[in-house]
């Protein structure tokens, strides 16, 4: 009795953990269908979406027949996040999918967020990262050094498990150069289902 207990217990646990992570995942993807499929991810957002194709390079397969590695996407900007507090200065938000991902339904979004300071970027990025670790099966943060041992740019690596499956969220922030001067702060979150 005491097994099945702790087993439906656990279950009760995974379920609920794996709907807050997808709700938290959809309200930072500015309420994107992240569980649908890829035409249907931006139906119901209030965002003015344009669509696009990008035709890629050209290649044959062993029949000499053309092929081209074709980019779907969807793309469109914001100014205001629910689970961002500073100010943003611009946003673009933009879901993609590549020829040879159609049939698995596999595709990602991009999330880009412009802030006018260093420390607005900062708070955010800490914010977040701490925010999505909580529903991480695995975390990787990986940094970029400049020669004076600044950071350069850090990405983590957050791997989730929610009820539909496992999804992958980098969060990442860059720092310019020192010869380079910079206006804007960037915040970058990419998502991918698999």
């Amino acid at each position: 009795m005491k097994n099945i207990t702790i087993m439906v217990f656990s279950f009760v646990h995974l379920a609920l953990f794996g709907q807050t992570s997808s709700e938290q995942l959809k309200k930072l993807f500015l309420n994107l269908d992240i569980k649908g499929n890829f035409h249907d991810v931006i139906k119901g957002s209030p965002l003015a979406f344009e669509y696009g194709v990008n035709r890629g390079v050209p290649l044959h397969d062993e029949n000499g027949k053309i092929l081209y590695n074709e980019k779907f996407s969807y793309s469109a900007n914001f100014d205001e996040n629910p689970l961002i507090e500073s100010k943003i200065k611009k946003g673009i938000i933009s879901v993609g999918q590549q020829s040879q991902e159609v049939q698995s339904g596999h595709f990602s979004i991009h999330e880009t967020v412009n802030f006018s300071s260093e420390e607005a970027m900062m708070k955010e990025y800490y914010k977040l990262t701490g925010m999505f670790e909580e529903f991480a099966y695995r975390v990787k943060t990986s940094m970029i050094l400049k020669e004076n041992d600044d950071i350069k740019l850090e990405d983590t690596e957050i791997l989730i498990k929610t009820e539909t499956g496992k999804v992958t969220l980098h969060i990442s922030y860059h720092f310019p150069d020192g010869w380079q001067e910079r206006e804007e702060y960037q915040l970058v979150f990419v998502y991918r289902n698999y």
